[in-house]
């Protein structure tokens, strides 16, 4: 069964195991079938990737990750659009043996990232802010890192947006991508602009066929068993201040723990923040409280952005650049670093991706030296 019938089979989902616990069992979300427009052929595609957009939401909404944060986190989910009004536009250049940094614009808007040119001062090819990738970060375009005082994420919670991608998989079904983006990585490799995501691949009958967690620089890939589920939602723990998505919260230190050792643990409500990242989600408090979250927005293609996301087409970093690569700003999600291939493929971006894309257009970057 081809894409058609992935598409077609969305009524049909074989639900992953649930964690049995009263407090969660409360809170689930609608158990309502996959919006209609799953069946539906020739309706809108406006990133022609080949999936109608309305079921690429539909499924965004029904396998939306939870992602559980610890109590000790330093910096907490932010949007694009709210770092965007903290922080320039700039590009770094290195060709000369001295780098320099040359302010392009403040407060960039979303169009600003994709519409910038520059030239090396000493040789080589023009740096375009929408296109060119530095893989040494040499001579590339950033945004610099904002004041210590916005570096611990959005305070309200409405602003911790979950970033979506989908599209045809080679298995016949649809991978969907779930990006998530913080201010600053405060781990051992202090950085600015922190992207982080997981892809939850579906197989034809639109099952979840496994589920692949983006790491520093490299990925697991996890059949549905070695993972934890609420309904069709899998649960996956973001890495203390270096955001990496793990399959459990073993070793991720917290505070105001109720047991010992203090780790992040779902038996320890003390011990964590539980984000529901799906349209009308709820970001729960170790206090009781419960407050609104941010949703998902659908960021389409980068050759054909959805819903005004034009970000996804910047191919700069996200963060000034630092004394060593792994203290410099990284990549966005269509440009990302993790498991990218010697030949410049952005597996974090296109693995398996199958339909009707120029794939060489959307998966290799330009500029891709060492």
């Amino acid at each position: 069964m081809g894409l058609a019938g992935a598409v077609g089979a969305c009524t049909s989902i074989v639900e992953p195991v649930d964690i049995e616990r009263p407090w969660m069992l409360a809170n689930l979300p609608s158990n309502d079938p996959i919006d209609p427009r799953c069946d539906s052929r020739g309706a809108s595609d406006g990133d022609h990737d080949g999936l109608a957009d309305g079921c690429e939401d539909a499924l965004a909404q029904r396998f939306a990750p939870i992602v559980i944060h610890s109590t000790d986190e330093s910096n907490f989910p932010t949007n694009v659009d709210v770092f965007l009004r903290e922080t320039s536009l700039a590009f770094h250049d290195e060709s000369c043996g001295r780098a320099k940094d040359t302010v392009i614009e403040r407060a960039p808007t979303e169009a600003d990232l994709t519409q910038r040119a520059a030239d090396v001062r000493c040789g080589g090819d023009r740096v375009a802010s929408a296109g060119s990738r530095s893989r040494g970060k040499h001579e590339t375009f950033f945004l610099a890192d904002v004041p210590r005082e916005d570096r611990r994420g959005s305070a309200d919670s409405r602003d911790w947006t979950t970033y979506v991608h989908a599209y045809p998989n080679v298995l016949g079904g649809v991978t969907l991508q779930y990006w998530r983006f913080y201010a600053y990585n405060d781990a051992f490799n202090n950085h600015g602009g922190d992207w982080e995501g997981i892809h939850v691949v579906l197989d034809p009958h639109a099952s979840v066929a496994s589920v692949r967690l983006l790491q520093h620089g490299s990925s697991d890939d996890l059949a549905p068993p070695r993972l934890e589920w609420f309904g069709s939602h899998v649960i996956v723990y973001s890495e203390g201040g270096g955001h990496a998505s793990r399959a459990s919260g073993a070793g991720i230190v917290a505070r105001h723990c109720d047991l010992e050792p203090c780790v992040v643990s779902l038996e320890d409500r003390g011990s964590y923040v539980w984000q529901e990242t799906w349209r009308g989600g709820r970001v729960r408090w170790p206090d009781g409280r419960a407050t609104e979250g941010g949703g998902l927005v659908n960021m389409g293609e980068k050759s054909a952005p959805l819903n005004g996301q034009l970000f996804v087409q910047y191919s700069g970093l996200w963060g000034s650049p630092g004394a060593f690569y792994w203290s410099s700003g990284y990549w966005g999600p269509s440009y990302n670093e993790t498991s990218m291939r010697g030949d410049g493929f952005l597996t974090s971006w296109c693995a398996g991706m199958a339909g009707a894309l120029d794939r060489h257009r959307e998966c290799w970057p330009a500029g891709t030296e060492p």
